[in-house]
């Protein structure tokens, strides 16, 4: 009359495979869940390595703390002109790149030094005989002057003296021995002779020239007698003339062709004007220092010769403050031509 009930005793077959379903399929669920999250995770929320980064070029360095005024060291005192003429020219230092750059000039930063050319009357004034004897020179040399030293070759001090000489910017000659008239004066070792041939001549100056310092031009030690001879003087020059040497007449002799001569050759050269020291006297010195500035203001220019004595040194001394406020004073080579 109705359905057929089914027995309590029957199995509930699909009721059980229904439940499995379920779990197998919410474990499922729950497992690519799981996995996606850890996927998203790694790929999107986990933090990478730290890196520092790199400074930026526009980056500026922290400006060093400035010395006060009681602590800043005075500035150097520049060099003379006659430094760049004296020293060989020398490698530059390695510098970085951004280091060769020119810098821009400083507000009210001094103009370039005008050459003396353009700077009025012009005196020059030579130190002979430096090489036998130190003290003096030395004192001489460190004078805030732009002395030029000649410097006799084969004496005991010359290689100090002139290294000396050439640290302070001075400019430096071979005073070079030749043969005086009076045979009682004896002009010293790498003396040039008359009695000496062509070869002998020029083997001596090489021999004279032959030193660890550098000169630029020479001028004769005595010579009243070979200067006067136009075939050995000659030959001397050309001798330099090939060295790229000037000749500064002393002028021993009124009648030595050395100047001359040296124009007539196309050498630069010149030649002195006034001695200041033929008497050793401080007070006729300086009488003689105002001869020399004397003749500068008239003529243009003037070369002056002293030696290292003890009034020439006092003379020079006392002098300073005068030669550098009423005549321009310049290294000899400004004045050959």
């Amino acid at each position: 009359m109705g359905k057929k009930m089914p027995s309590k005793n029957q199995p509930q077959k699909k009721i059980k495979s229904t439940n499995g379903c379920f779990i197998i399929t919410t474990l499922l669920v729950i497992l690519v869940t799981v996995s996606l999250g850890a996927t998203f995770y790694f790929l999107f929320l986990r933090p990478g390595p730290t890196v520092t980064p790199a400074p930026s070029k526009s980056t500026v360095a922290p400006t060093a703390p400035q010395p006060s005024p009681a602590t800043a060291s005075p500035a150097k005192t520049a060099s003379t002109p006659a430094q760049e003429a004296n020293t060989p020219p020398g490698a530059p230092p390695s510098l970085p790149p951004e280091s060769l750059a020119e810098p821009e000039p400083a507000l009210n930063a001094p103009s370039e030094p005008q050459t003396s050319i353009q700077a009025g009357p012009r005196l020059a004034i030579i130190i002979d005989d430096i090489g036998n004897t130190k003290m003096i020179a030395e004192q001489i040399i460190t004078l805030d002057l732009p002395l030029t030293f000649s410097i006799l070759p084969h004496t005991p001090h010359a290689n100090h003296l002139a290294s000396m000489a050439k640290a302070r910017g001075h400019s430096i000659l071979l005073h070079l021995p030749m043969e005086a008239s009076d045979p009682k004066w004896i002009a010293g070792p790498g003396t040039l002779l008359l009695s000496m041939s062509k070869v002998e001549i020029i083997n001596t100056i090489d021999q004279d020239l032959d030193t660890p310092y550098r000169v630029i031009g020479i001028n004769n030690h005595m010579g009243s007698k070979f200067s006067e001879n136009p075939v050995a003087m000659r030959t001397f020059l050309n001798a330099i003339k090939a060295k790229n040497l000037f000749f500064i007449d002393s002028l021993t002799s009124i009648n030595s062709v050395g100047h001359t001569l040296a124009q007539d050759m196309g050498i630069k050269t010149a030649k002195r004007d006034i001695f200041l020291d033929n008497e050793q006297e401080t007070t006729k010195i300086l009488a003689q220092i105002g001869k020399a500035i004397a003749l500068a203001q008239k003529h243009g220019s003037a070369i002056a010769i002293g030696h290292p004595y003890p009034a020439t040194l006092e003379a020079l001394r006392s002098a300073q403050t005068r030669l550098r406020q009423e005549i321009t004073m310049v290294p000899v080579h400004e004045l050959v031509n």
